[in-house]
């Protein structure tokens, strides 16, 4: 069994055996996160922008946090409200490729978009009424503007675009993913036909890749992986990944995120490694970037290199 190297040393084979006592098998790597390199009152979600930056979603106070690859606080960005550039429970961020940063702004009922600049580009209502079904408008928003009159009915929870500039976001009123084209002309719904070989039950996260996108369902316990269209393609690890919080991309796949465990599976459901993490509390997001986790809980950042 590796240990994997971090800042304060490696992992003791003591802490191996814990896991294996708590967890009842063998997990293939354990790792200990040290200490943490930034601590908060309640995070939202991770991501690591191509350039390495850290985001994190303050929820607390309603802000976007971007940090050097190091963890030094560069930019804090937003603030409560209801305007453009203003954020009412930051849920989720995604980076893209590094042109163009989106944000699940959840109460507000919105992804809002900025330049890699941080100017307003856009801001997309995410249309559910009052009874959980995908509407044509929210009349939430205000005509012609950005701004919110009133708290929407939607919950954009997380978000995410492929290479295309094409944007998926999970609604988790509906237990759907919305899809919109790169002009934002037109929408799709996905995970909600009950026709089809598997409908979502309660998505709480996703990630594309240049072939697939990978949605984490909390209600299957599983992975639902669709094409770039919204055609289901196949389940990953159904009823065997409880606790799950997120999915993000690897080198290798794909890494999901449950509690204490990051799981690294292959685009097709092979599983890689299992990873077990000693945190104090709960992991909420995980990524990788350049040969290291990145690792959130609500409390804290971490950074482990293998």
């Amino acid at each position: 069994m590796r240990s994997l190297r971090l800042r304060g040393g490696i992992v003791s084979l003591g802490l191996v055996f814990f896991a294996i006592q708590v967890y009842g098998q063998e997990p293939d790597f354990v790792i200990s996160s040290g200490d943490p390199i930034v601590e908060f009152s309640r995070a939202g979600r991770l991501a690591v922008a191509p350039d390495g930056r850290l985001f994190v979603t303050d929820r607390d106070r309603n802000t976007l946090l971007i940090f050097t690859r190091d963890g030094t606080l560069q930019q804090r960005v937003g603030g409560p409200g209801t305007e453009e550039g203003q954020f009412y429970d930051p849920v989720d961020i995604d980076p893209g490729i590094g042109l163009v940063y989106s944000v699940a702004d959840g109460q507000n009922g919105r992804i809002q978009r900025f330049s890699k600049e941080f100017r307003f580009l856009e801001s997309l209502p995410v249309p559910v009424s009052s009874d959980g079904t995908l509407g044509e408008d929210d009349p939430s928003f205000r005509t012609g503007t950005s701004g919110v009159q009133w708290p929407s009915n939607s919950r954009p929870v997380a978000v995410t675009s492929s290479a295309a500039d094409d944007l998926y976001v999970v609604e988790a009123q509906a237990h759907v993913v919305i899809r919109w084209d790169r002009d934002r002309r037109q929408r799709w719904i996905i995970g909600q036909d009950s026709g089809a070989p598997f409908s979502l039950i309660d998505p709480v996260d996703l990630v594309t890749n240049s072939r697939f996108l990978f949605v984490a369902d909390s209600g299957c316990d599983c992975i639902v992986v669709f094409d770039l269209f919204g055609t289901f393609i196949r389940i990953i690890a159904e009823g065997r990944l409880s606790n799950i919080k997120t999915v993000d991309r690897t080198p290798n796949g794909i890494v999901v995120v449950t509690g204490h465990r990051l799981i690294e599976f292959t685009e097709d459901g092979r599983r890689l490694r299992d990873i077990e993490v000693m945190v104090q509390d709960d992991l909420i997001d995980a990524a990788y970037h350049d040969g290291r986790f990145i690792l959130l809980t609500e409390h804290a950042l971490y950074l482990v290199s293998e």
